[in-house]
């Protein structure tokens, strides 16, 4: 089967080096076809990006060595996200990567919190995360593999130069035997059934293809400009619509966190990497600012369409907030490969992946509204406006039974955890009106003394890493020496 890429971005690359380490040779050949347009099949969110923990194992199956690209790059590790802007509640707080707190029994954290919160505590959730703590040190190391110690309830992702990541990922990918086709793209031709038949190139030949994969940033070359596969727009519960991206030098070290603060009509995104860092202003027209690179939020109704693939932007527009399109390009194609045809006639692979993938893009679709919808910003139009508006009935869903019983449903697609959520709705100032019955079970200064322990234990194994400075330092010098 002939498999061609169309992209030479990070989602192109990605796709080709996975692809090819993953097929049967010879009977799978993959090509790349460049687009001869600047990267930006992540969306136009700039050149330095955030990611989730999962980006760890994506590497593993990927193959990248982590510690050698971390040295080479000027990449930077992290442990989470700080929001600041957002909410009453907490006009700063800390989105960890990891756990929160422990449980007593069966009673879940948050739920103890909320018995504390009722006896006239004051209880913080980032106060009990040692990924929130050991950011707030400014340290860094990677989580325990003893599942005994504290140190091993946390993760991290990483902040990546997207330039030196593509070069990292080509590398992979020639070294698997990628053919890399240099003349760019200019049109796609179909065949009598209505698929993708070849690629039409510049220098006049064509490339011509069993299967491909769209990896062309939000213009969707195939998938759209092709095969018109139809989009779903988002911009009723997501209406920012323009993305100024910047980078620029920095002389300190780097943190080991992105920082999101919400402004008049749209947030500010800062990721720091060594040497550099990379600046998003993500905002609304409606509100008046038309500064920076247009886009719509949404999806593909169907990211396989007949032969095509798409991943990326070219399936999904999504605004980084949440700092997933590393993971969406990871998720893509281990469900691409679950479900690789054996030949181009594949209807019934093409519906399950397209049911799965649109479950996971409304899921997080539902994620990202949810700081929009529950924020604290009033007196301002655009915000105002966000926080009245209907959201969809998942979501509501969602809100409304963690406003009751402090209950995070999840459901299919959910790429977030419970954790996770729960700590996004108690940032964000919703509290549950009634705790888990089982907590009134347990003394209250157990309760009190099971929060000073827990917050105790994690302090002093923060305060053990090393700084995020030295532990990068390691790296460095060992590339150096190299």
């Amino acid at each position: 089967m002939r498999l061609i890429v169309l992209g030479d971005g990070v989602a192109g690359w990605a796709a080709a080096a996975m692809l090819a380490g993953a097929l049967p040779k010879p009977r799978c050949s993959v090509s790349l076809v460049a687009t001869g347009e600047p990267d930006d099949s992540l969306g136009p969110f700039g050149a330095i990006e955030a990611s989730l923990p999962s980006i760890r194992e994506f590497h593993i199956r990927l193959g990248l060595d982590e510690e050698e690209f971390v040295g080479r790059s000027g990449a930077a590790y992290a442990l989470g996200a700080a929001f600041s802007g957002w909410s009453p509640a907490e006009p700063t707080f800390f989105l960890p990567f990891g756990d929160i707190g422990a449980p007593l029994g069966t009673v879940p954290f948050h739920q103890l919190a909320e018995r504390l919160r009722a006896a006239g505590g004051e209880v913080r959730f980032g106060n009990f995360s040692v990924a929130t703590v050991a950011a707030q040190m400014g340290r860094f190391a990677r989580p325990s593999d003893d599942p005994s110690s504290v140190l091993s309830t946390y993760s991290y992702g990483l902040h990546l130069p997207l330039d030196h990541y593509a070069r990292a990922l080509r590398s992979l990918a020639l070294a698997r035997g990628v053919r890399i086709v240099e003349s760019p793209f200019v049109a796609a031709e179909l065949d009598e059934r209505g698929g993708l038949a070849r690629l039409r190139l510049e220098s006049g030949e064509s490339e011509a293809g069993d299967l491909f994969i769209d990896a062309s940033g939000p213009s969707a070359l195939l998938s759209e400009g092709a095969l018109a596969s139809g989009f779903e727009s988002w911009r009723a519960w997501l209406p920012c619509d323009r993305a100024a991206a910047s980078r620029s030098a920095a002389q300190v070290p780097p943190a080991p966190y992105s920082h999101v603060k919400a402004g008049a009509a749209g947030w500010r995104r800062v990721v720091p990497c060594q040497g550099a860092v990379g600046e998003l202003v993500v905002s609304c027209s409606g509100a008046g600012d038309e500064s920076g690179t247009a886009f719509e939020a949404g999806r593909r109704k169907q990211p396989w369409t007949r032969n095509c693939i798409a991943i990326g932007a070219a399936a999904a527009t999504v605004e980084p907030l949440q700092s997933t399109s590393l993971h969406l390009v990871d998720r893509a194609l281990a469900r691409l490969l679950r479900l690789f045809p054996a030949s181009r006639d594949a209807a019934a692979e093409a519906a399950e992946y397209n049911r799965s993938a649109n479950e996971e893009l409304d899921r997080l679709r539902d994620r990202l509204i949810l700081p929009y919808k529950l924020n604290g910003r009033r007196g301002e139009p655009f915000w105002d406006q966000v926080r009245y508006m209907a959201v969809p009935e998942e979501l509501d869903r969602k809100i409304a039974l963690y406003r009751s019983r402090g209950r995070v449903p999840l459901l299919d697609g959910d790429m977030f955890e419970q954790t996770q959520w729960t700590a996004a709705f108690d940032a964000m100032g919703l509290r549950p009106r009634r705790y888990d019955a089982r907590a009134d079970a347990i003394p209250i200064e157990r309760i009190r003394g099971h929060f000073d322990s827990v917050r105790s234990i994690m302090l002093e194994a923060a305060a053990r890493l090393p700084s995020h400075r030295d532990y990068l330092a390691r790296y460095a010098a060992r590339e150096t020496a190299a």
